[in-house]
């Protein structure tokens, strides 16, 4: 069977929030009404109104059509008419019925977030988690629904929020760098970026966020060798020595950033985001942040294409800041 229609639907709605936890499919109409009975407490039909039949059928069963805002007998069912955008429908009810929350987690694995998801919804009956990953950026929404007790759906996300706990940048659906904002915005930071392999990407994310000029000075793309001793004054010997990708490097690189006196929050990367040809250095990258002159280097290698490598890089590059400024004294 061709499921490109559901499939959009299905995407569809659960980029709003929601998702879909199975997809069945049967061979014949005749089966719906016995399959639904058993594994549905709520129906919709979509483009069913020329089967007027089946939905007296549906009735028959046990299903009884409803209006949308109140759901009553043991099977409720909404026909929602053909001409409408079935998605936005089942959005608009389900969410009248369905309670979410939304935690954001930064550089989870999937198989873990798998793993700590099904050991959850096997402890605590009603609630059910979905997630969205992307360039290591996680969106984390958990449902409930009306007849799920308060006392299951907080032990379920206080364990949720335990297990993920160094990962674990919001409790809402805050963006990595508008937390990052926040967070400068409220220590009274002035923040400044030092970057080669990611081309100012880390920059311009800090400046997507509204109101960034109270929290950014200036931001460097240091992508030649260069560049990185006249205007960051890393030692000619220090690249000589450990190669322009290195700790060292980034080390003076966020250093150099700091002794201009202005910003107390430096941000640096060097590395490789790999090019035509694949190397065993691709992905390898050093991050350097300095919070109030004390800095830490950070090692990654990263997987994927160039601009993946980039995108990851530089996300990551904020969430560690972020944790170092939230950190310090």
């Amino acid at each position: 069977s061709d499921l490109t229609a559901v499939e959009k639907i299905i995407e569809k709605i659960r980029l709003s929030g929601l998702f879909a936890d199975r997809v069945s499919v049967v061979t014949s109409i005749k089966e719906l009404p016995s399959i639904l009975s058993e594994k549905c407490d709520l129906c919709f039909l979509a483009g069913f109104e020329n089967e007027k039949d089946f939905v007296k059928t549906l009735v028959s069963s046990g299903f009884k059509q409803t209006d949308e805002n109140v759901f009553k007998g043991k099977y409720p069912l909404v026909v929602i008419d053909e001409s409408t955008d079935i998605a936005e429908e089942v959005k608009k009810i389900l969410k009248k019925n369905v309670g979410t929350l939304t935690f954001k987690l930064f550089g989870a694995s999937e198989n873990r977030l798998k793993e700590t998801i099904k050991a959850l919804t096997s402890l605590y009956s009603g609630v059910f988690f979905d997630y969205i990953v992307k360039d290591d950026d996680v969106k984390v929404t958990v449902f409930y629904g009306d007849s799920t007790p308060k006392m299951i759906v907080d032990e379920a996300v206080k364990n949720f929020i335990k297990a993920f706990k160094q990962e674990l940048y919001a409790e809402d659906d805050t963006s990595l760098y508008e937390r990052f904002y926040q967070a400068a915005k409220l220590r009274g930071k002035t923040v400044s970026t030092a970057e080669s392999m990611t081309g100012g990407r880390i920059a311009a994310n800090i400046i997507s966020v509204k109101g960034a000029s109270e929290i950014f000075y200036e931001g460097f793309v240091t992508y030649n060798t260069r560049s990185k001793i006249d205007r960051l004054s890393v030692s000619e010997q220090t690249i000589k020595e450990n190669g322009v990708v290195s700790a060292p490097v980034a080390y003076e690189m966020a250093k150099g950033i700091t002794d201009f006196g202005i910003a107390n929050v430096a941000i640096t990367i060097t590395g490789y985001a790999g090019g035509k040809e694949k190397a065993d250095t691709d992905g390898l990258c050093f991050i350097g942040v300095s919070v109030d002159k004390n800095v830490k280097v950070y090692k990654y290698k990263f997987t994927g294409s160039r601009e993946e490598v980039i995108a990851k890089a530089a996300n990551t590059a904020i969430f560690v800041a972020l944790k170092d400024i939230l950190e310090a004294v």
